[in-house]
């Protein structure tokens, strides 16, 4: 983007500005966020404030900026498989069309509407692309289709077949099947204007909100960690409209208000998946984070 001066990761001159100790800070902290350059790539592009809205199909290339999430695991494994990036008009986004690519009627999987007309041509408009995003038959219609294929000889296994095809009728036929391009640590750029940022202490010092869930033996992921800054200044929100936020939050491809570290891999109505602090993979229970929100806002309280 011709505004933004870039730099690439590893380059001694953003050394001299930050080491990467300080940008995975800076990332981990919501306050920047990084960019690649990724090749020609074909792309479903849906608001970035309702992810169930599709707007165009579009040739990708170029400058594109990562989700949070993906930007972290970047610098810390020096390379990522991401199906979900944000383009811009006039920048990453080449070419467009507004032909319905669906043969089946909405809504099919995580997409809802097709919308070509909120599509805007103004430039520098963020989107959120969906890489190589295609119709696709599930696999319970494929079974369906062999079952349907096949010859049983005998009442019992005719009977069997019929009730597995009303089974399979009765399913989604049809998904969308995205293919994750993969992004190395090389085609990483970083905004040389972070020395607007005071960079962060290194990751081994605890920050004040490490320090105090500590004090009360409260594990210190990273979405508890963005829950009790949310609740310092939101201390009278109740627990289940917390959860009905993240979950609304969760489908939007905006930078996140709650989830500001993108911690959060999937939550459903009961349940949460999650990263801890050194990558892995959490499961929370909707009744375990309502506890511990009320916990928090008792003790923020006392």
């Amino acid at each position: 983007m011709a505004a933004i001066n870039f730099l690439r990761l590893g380059e001694k001159a953003l050394e001299r500005i930050a080491n990467e100790a300080d940008i995975y800070s800076l990332v981990k902290g919501g306050h920047i966020r990084l960019w690649a350059e990724i090749p020609r790539t074909w792309a479903l592009l849906t608001l970035p404030d309702e992810a169930e809205t599709a707007v165009a199909k579009a040739v990708v290339e170029g400058l594109v900026m990562l989700r949070n999430a993906d930007a972290l695991r970047l610098l810390e494994n020096g390379v990522i498989k991401t199906d979900t990036v944000y383009a811009f008009v006039g920048e990453s986004i080449k070419a467009t069309s507004f032909d319905n690519p669906f043969s089946s009627e909405l809504p099919i999987d995580f997409i809802k509407n097709w919308a070509p007309e909120r599509y805007s041509n103004e430039r520098l408009t963020l989107y959120r692309a969906k890489l190589n995003a295609e119709e696709a038959k599930t696999g319970g219609a494929i079974f369906k289709e062999m079952l349907e294929g096949s010859t049983a000889h005998n009442q019992e296994f005719k009977d069997a077949f019929a009730n597995l095809q009303k089974i399979f009728a009765s399913q989604q036929q049809i998904t969308i099947q995205t293919r994750a391009i993969e992004i190395k640590r090389l085609q990483v750029l970083v905004d040389s204007s972070i020395t607007q940022f005071n960079p962060a202490l290194p990751k081994t010092t605890p920050t004040t909100n490490e320090v105090f869930l500590s004090q009360y033996s409260i594990p210190s992921y990273p979405i508890i960690l963005d829950t009790l800054e949310y609740l310092r200044v939101n201390p009278s929100i109740k627990p289940a409209n917390l959860w009905k936020k993240l979950r609304e939050e969760h489908n939007r491809s905006s930078p996140k208000v709650i989830d500001v570290n993108e911690s959060i891999i999937d939550i459903s109505q009961n349940d949460m998946a999650h990263y801890d602090a050194n990558n892995n993979r959490e499961e929370m229970s909707k009744k375990r984070y309502s506890n511990l929100v009320a916990e928090l806002r008792k003790l923020l309280d006392s």
